[in-house]
């Protein structure tokens, strides 16, 4: 990402040295590329179009729907009412000694003690497999 980053900033410097760019607003002018440096500026922006108008909302929604945490999922000991018991919690916030999480299993918010961080951050099924 770093790559492609630097290299519209590059494209970027060609239109001002080209004469593609008002040097005093910045504003593209009119003029249509006409060397190699050019064209490649042009790509990179029509890259840049498309990777922020197509590419990253995708990987967003896939990271939204996949099933996994996005935050730490931690075991931890749980007062169920009936004593403790080991439960998998979403953390959503620390308190004092313990960790304020959602209860996977349970479907509650919960207070937990003595916890332990998960091996598996995977909380539910990915949306295309339900």
């Amino acid at each position: 990402m770093a790559l492609v980053s630097y290299a519209l900033r590059l494209g970027v410097i060609v239109e001002y040295r080209t004469g593609r760019r008002e040097r005093g607003s910045g504003r593209r002018t009119r003029t249509s590329p006409s060397g190699r440096l050019e064209r490649a500026a042009d790509t990179a922006g029509a890259a840049a179009l498309l990777l922020a108008g197509v590419v990253l909302p995708v990987i967003a929604l896939i990271g939204a729907v996949d099933g996994c945490s996005w935050t730490s999922v931690v075991e931890c000991d749980v007062d169920t009412g009936q004593g403790n018991a080991r439960a998998r919690l979403v953390e959503l916030g620390r308190k004092g000694n313990g960790v304020v999480g959602r209860d996977i299993q349970g479907d509650e918010v919960v207070n937990g003690v003595n916890c332990g961080v998960s091996d598996d951050d995977v909380v539910r099924a990915p949306l295309w497999r339900s």
